[in-house]
């Protein structure tokens, strides 16, 4: 952050449109040198975020279910990071049927959240018959993490990645917990 002769310009921890940055060792990430530099863009956030929040966030085995709430960049990587993962039954729910549609074109199980969430839920049942399921919300929606924690058994995962607006507030069942 600076004061300019424009006024005060709040810069963020890293910036995009800066010619320097300083930047914390534990927060770069080595590539391989024979990687197209044309591709490493596509590489950004979104499939560390999804490899980090099935690996170090919900602590995923190989042969676990995995259903994604929310099909854009977040959440098709995360789908492509679950089956990379040996996940099973890997299942993705968005409300844009354009994702839904591209979810489906790459294999995955993709369901179109109607705005009924009793039936986006129905047709998921036995999703996690056997094995645990770990739910990764990439929305921020309230109401799609209220469903999914309700339709969850015990020892299952919910990762909240995506970022709710500022006061809205999940609300739970607490006798699960």
């Amino acid at each position: 952050s600076l004061n300019s002769s424009i006024g005060f310009v709040n810069s963020g921890s890293v910036t995009t449109f800066s010619e320097y940055s300083l930047v914390s060792e534990n927060r770069c990430t080595p590539i391989n040198s024979d990687l197209d530099p044309m591709l490493l863009p596509l590489f950004g956030c979104s499939v560390t975020t999804a490899y980090g929040s099935l690996i170090n966030d919900s602590q995923v085995k190989s042969g676990e279910c995995l259903l994604v709430l929310g099909l854009g960049p977040i959440g098709i990587f995360t789908l492509e990071m679950g089956k990379f993962l040996g996940l099973n039954k890997i299942t993705g729910i968005d409300r844009n049927e354009h994702r839904v549609d591209i979810a489906r074109k790459l294999g995955f199980h993709a369901h179109l959240d109607d705005g009924n969430e009793d039936n986006t839920f129905l047709s998921l049942l036995g999703l996690n018959n056997g094995s645990k399921l770990h739910v990764i919300d990439t929305t921020g929606n309230v109401e799609a993490i209220n469903k999914a924690f309700e339709y969850m058994k015990l020892g299952d995962s919910l990762i909240l990645v995506g970022v709710s607006s500022e006061g809205q507030k999940i609300s739970i069942d607490p006798m699960p917990l």
